[in-house]
């Protein structure tokens, strides 16, 4: 095979953890290729689209075809034209409920997006999970700036918010920080993207919904080589799922006001292997059970058995991170009675199977 030249332009902030992988895929498999990045983005690429231009070596200006990293992204011209991927848009709503609810979140509102916005179903997604979880499912902010600070200003407190891109969480940053609304105790700003110039460029650093970069890589790897080699069958885009938050301080925990579900939450943390967690803080503390439960829906909005199950699922997040643990080890180490009982568990609450998070988390970058 010819070897072929890959120029890559793109305007992702990320693109170097796709190059790392991409490279990684062509080096398993000994692909002829090499890549050039381009130092200058083509402005008139949108911004989270990524253009591979494949061209004979010896033929600089003849393409040979184009992939994107997106499937929703405009068309740019008549040659072979694939796209790499797809984002699993329900995972961003259900992440992004599960880490307010799990900060101590108990109000949640999502910013304003049009009805046919290609980012839509992130929030209809974001909706769904607060439906789910028993919040207000139909929540969003006003369209125009004085609007949305005379609503925040009412709104109950603490208010999760939830912007289905770091552009429009970057944006509402500045308009909270402006009109002087304190962040972090009153306010969580979560965005979508993870990407560094926006969301650690200012304080308070934003939280996010990460992207598998690495994961896209792989993606455009295969889509790449079926670009190459011509083959006549449709190349469906691989169906990619956001798998982590990366928490940082526009969503910092909130303290829990109730001395009882403060001392009750320690118990629960220090014992992961309670099968009657219900029983056992009832005897500790001498209160009935009813009132522990009413205490924790007030404190918290859920059961004391919920946030048992939320603290043994989040230290199985940083076991998984630990290569050299089996799975079976983790599960047994959070308190679940075996491998199976943990993966049902853990894919109800984060969205995807813990081996598909422990794989993003551990990809090289």
């Amino acid at each position: 095979m010819e070897q072929i030249w890959v120029h890559l332009s793109t305007r992702v902030p990320n693109y170097a953890d796709v190059v790392s992988s991409l490279r990684a895929y062509r080096d398993r498999y000994r692909l002829p290729w090499k890549f050039v990045v381009d130092p200058e983005p083509n402005e008139c690429i949108p911004p989270e689209a990524w253009q591979l231009m494949i061209r004979p070596k010896n033929h600089p200006q003849g393409q040979r075809g184009i992939c994107h990293l997106f499937s929703d992204v405009r068309k740019l011209g008549a040659v072979p034209e694939l796209a790499c991927c797809q984002l699993d848009a329900q995972n961003f709503g259900r992440l992004a409920c599960r880490h307010f609810l799990d900060r101590g979140y108990r109000h949640l509102v999502s910013t304003f997006v049009g009805p046919r916005g290609a980012l839509r179903p992130r929030v209809d997604a974001f909706q769904s999970a607060c439906e789910l979880a028993g919040l207000p499912a139909d929540q969003e902010l006003p369209q125009h700036k004085e609007d949305i600070l005379l609503y925040l200003e009412r709104a109950p407190k603490p208010l999760g918010i939830f912007c289905p891109s770091d552009g429009t969480a970057d944006w509402l940053r500045t308009l909270l920080t402006e009109a002087g609304i304190p962040l972090r105790k009153q306010i969580g700003i979560l965005g979508c993207g993870d990407h560094a110039r926006i969301t650690v460029a200012r304080e308070p650093e934003l939280s996010s919904v990460a992207l598998p970069w690495y994961s896209m890589g792989q993606a455009a790897g295969q889509c790449l080589q079926h670009l190459i080699q011509g083959t006549p069958e449709r190349f469906e885009p691989l169906l990619l799922h956001p798998v982590r938050v990366v928490e940082r301080d526009s969503t910092l925990s909130v303290h829990c006001q109730d001395p009882l579900v403060s001392k009750a939450e320690r118990w629960l943390k220090q014992h992961p292997h309670s099968s009657q967690p219900l029983a056992e803080l009832s005897r500790e503390f001498g209160v009935s059970v009813h009132t522990l439960c009413r205490h924790f829906r007030e404190a918290r909005g859920m059961s004391p058995k919920a946030v048992h199950l939320q603290q043994r699922l989040q230290k199985s997040c940083v076991l998984l991170e630990k290569p050299k643990l089996q799975i079976s080890e983790i599960a047994q180490r959070c308190g679940f009675r075996n491998s199976t009982a943990f993966g049902v568990a853990f894919k109800r609450h984060y969205g995807v199977p813990a081996g598909t998070y422990r794989q993003e988390r551990l990809s090289p970058r």
